[in-house]
Order: structure tokens, then C-alpha cells, then sequence
């Protein structure tokens, strides 16, 4: 959490990401074993970099998701992957069901020493 009780007050912008980072935070730590063979994957400084929302065509003959009609969110996440020197950079998004995030993109880059 970002309040300790000698630390400034935490916004409502800075709880509510805190918030979504924690639900996300499965697909996350699967996305990150997977990419680096790991078990237990060292991350750090989760960031959510950016959120949209868009609409997608209605389809009666689906059920209420990205393919039959809904409002989808895309998230991008930046964690870093602490033993591999490395920031990941993650597009989320719920396109194949309201309750459900996938990654649909990765993109890996060096931290400079």
C-alpha cells in the first residue's frame, strides 16, 4: 500500500490504481513466469501507464463480450522484472469476456546500469 502513517495522504486515483493492480495482479505474475520459465517471478514497481475504453460493433447472435457487443477496457501495465534487468511492458484487456484480462501484447526493454 502507498500510506504508511508517517507518509502523506493517498489520493483516490493513487487507491483506486493500487486497487486494479491487485486484481490484475494474477494475470501479471502468470504472464511474467511464463515469459522468463520461472516459478516465482521477482517483479517490482507496477505501474499502470495507461487505461481505455472503447465499444465494440453489437452482435445479437453472441453473448455480451467484445465479440457480441460491449464497452472493452485496455490497460498497459509497466512492471519491472527485477532479475532479469528488464521493464515489461503489458496490454491487458477484457475483449473475450467483461470479468476476464488477457495480455495481448508484451514488450520487453533493457534498464541501462
Amino acid at each position: 500500500m502507498n500510506q504508511t502513517a508517517t507518509a502523506r495522504p493517498v489520493s483516490k486515483e493513487e487507491l483506486l490504481e493500487d486497487a486494479l493492480l491487485q486484481q490484475l495482479h494474477p494475470v501479471i505474475y502468470s504472464t511474467l513466469q511464463i515469459l522468463y520459465h520461472e516459478k516465482y517471478p521477482a517483479m517490482d514497481h507496477e505501474r499502470i501507464v495507461r487505461i481505455a475504453s472503447y465499444l465494440t460493433g453489437f452482435r445479437p447472435d453472441r453473448q455480451a463480450s467484445a465479440l457480441g457487443g460491449a464497452k472493452v477496457f485496455q490497460i498497459i501495465v509497466v512492471v519491472r522484472a527485477v532479475r532479469h534487468h528488464q521493464v515489461v511492458r503489458m496490454v491487458l484487456n477484457n475483449e473475450r469476456g467483461a470479468n476476464l484480462y488477457s495480455v495481448s501484447e508484451i514488450k520487453q526493454m533493457n534498464i541501462r546500469d
